[in-house]
């Protein structure tokens, strides 16, 4: 079950390492043990081991989030330019 905290941006899930293979932590979801990946223990906390307990956190980045939907109008807007220019272009060349 996922956990809210009060700030309504962010959320945790609990999960296990279950174990650790060649640098690489196979966490399992503590709520749906029939979900698990792969991670390098190098994004987990120092001195992990089998069998810690963990909270994933997630944290939506409502500012990267702007930034990126920003960027992609910008090109959106730039493509939609050069498409009517190369349209009037065309037609130009056609008569």
């Amino acid at each position: 079950m996922t956990k809210h905290t009060k700030d309504q941006d962010t959320s945790f899930l609990p999960a296990f390492v279950d174990r650790i293979e060649d640098e690489v932590a196979v966490i399992i979801l503590s709520d749906a043990p029939e979900t698990q990946f792969n991670l390098p223990i190098q994004y987990l906390p120092p001195h992990v081991a089998e069998g810690d307990h963990l909270r994933l956190l997630f944290e939506l980045d409502i500012d990267s989030t702007e930034a990126t939907r920003n960027r992609v109008a910008a090109l959106q807007s730039t493509l939609a330019t050069e498409t009517e220019l190369a349209t009037e272009t065309e037609t130009t060349i056609k008569l």
